[in-house]
């Protein structure tokens, strides 16, 4: 149930009414709904310290959608080290476009359940004129009518000061201006802000976790690559050690001190060692086209990357069970997109009741 208040608003005070209303739109502090979204698909939402739904928000000013953001593409040959594929990866991967994209949906409709809080002005100017014939005096102008309604006329076929039909013409013109403004509505406005506001929120968080899926996604496929260039590099010492021993046999077969046997066991030997190193150039090639795909380009980019640094600490102490789990609380964003989307649903049956 609504109480709306109706004002007409004459002509000669509508200057006034819009000064009136631009100074106290003015005066509230401007903040958009899309301060509220991270500024691009690779930056992650920072918790806001703000209570929430505890005033009526500021006046909105949607800036305008910005272009679509290139693709990343490495340089031929360079060497990436991991921080600069999950940078790529962060710029480039479609899911964090789509989950930024669905932040921006989320705080376009927020920012358009707050328009409760402010009057809605419509204006309008009418202008209708009309054509009749009557009887009267061809010498007659009457002119009549309340805020601006004009009649007048002339004889048509009769000489002047005698009675006969007359064309006469009416107009009509004026303007009007409405504004509705709705002062309490039993806490439907309050509820529905509250609802989108936290599905804002939810949808923040759900970009977080992706970003964190993508992170995670790319140590993994760099993780990969690296395991796969140290099977490569092995099968290459095997294949090299197995032609050294294949080469020593030929001679000691030359020499007569081995038979054709060993020199056809030698032969399959090094041919194992070259399926194996074959082998394991096709995991590799897989793992770097998986790394690509993670990356969010092309596969048929050449991508190199830094092997591990020599020295690596693995004397790393890990913590306990409860310790972790207090961290899961603190740091997932999935969790609190849950959390969220809860409080959202409680906002909406606060609306449903507000609606009864």
């Amino acid at each position: 149930m609504n109480f709306d208040k109706m004002i007409i608003v004459p002509l000669r005070i509508l200057p006034f009414v819009c000064i009136i209303l631009s100074l106290l739109c003015a005066c509230l502090p401007e903040r958009s709904p899309n301060a509220l979204v991270p500024s691009d698909p690779s930056a992650s939402f920072q918790r806001c310290t703000q209570p929430r739904c505890s005033e009526p928000p500021p006046l909105l000013r949607f800036p305008f959608p910005s272009k679509g953001m290139p693709i990343i593409i490495p340089d031929q040959g360079a060497c990436l080290n991991v921080l600069d594929l999950v940078d790529i990866a962060l710029s480039n991967n479609p899911n964090t476009r789509t989950t930024w994209a669905e932040a921006r949906v989320a705080a376009a409709q927020f920012g358009e359940a707050r328009a409760n809080y402010y009057p809605n002005i419509s204006g309008e100017f009418t202008y209708e004129k009309q054509r009749f014939a009557t009887l009267g005096s061809a010498t007659s102008s009457v002119v009549g009518g309340s805020g601006g309604a004009v009649a007048g006329g002339t004889a048509s076929g009769f000489p002047n000061s005698l009675t006969g039909i007359v064309a006469r013409s009416l107009s009509t013109y004026g303007p009007d201006l409405t504004m509705t403004w709705i002062l309490y509505d039993f806490g439907q406005t309050a509820s529905n802000v509250c609802a989108f506001k936290e599905a804002l929120s939810r949808a923040n968080w759900t970009h977080n976790r992706e970003l964190q899926t993508v992170v995670q996604s790319v140590m993994v496929a760099y993780y990969s690559v690296i395991g796969a260039m140290g099977q490569v590099i092995a099968s290459q010492a095997d294949l090299d050690n197995a032609e050294v021993s294949l080469d020593a046999t030929y001679q000691k077969n030359l020499l007569g001190i081995t038979d054709t046997t060993d020199v056809l066991q030698a032969e399959s030997l090094a041919a194992q060692f070259e399926i194996a190193l074959l082998n394991n150039e096709e995991t590799l090639a897989s793992a770097l086209t998986n790394l690509a795909e993670q990356l969010g380009i092309p596969s048929t980019v050449c991508l190199q990357v830094e092997d591990l640094p020599e020295e690596v600490d693995y004397n790393v102490v890990l913590g306990c069970v409860d310790t972790f789990v207090a961290w899961a609380y603190e740091l997932r964003p999935d969790l609190f997109a849950a959390w969220a989307d809860i409080r959202s649903k409680k906002a909406l049956v606060n609306l449903a009741r507000a609606n009864r």
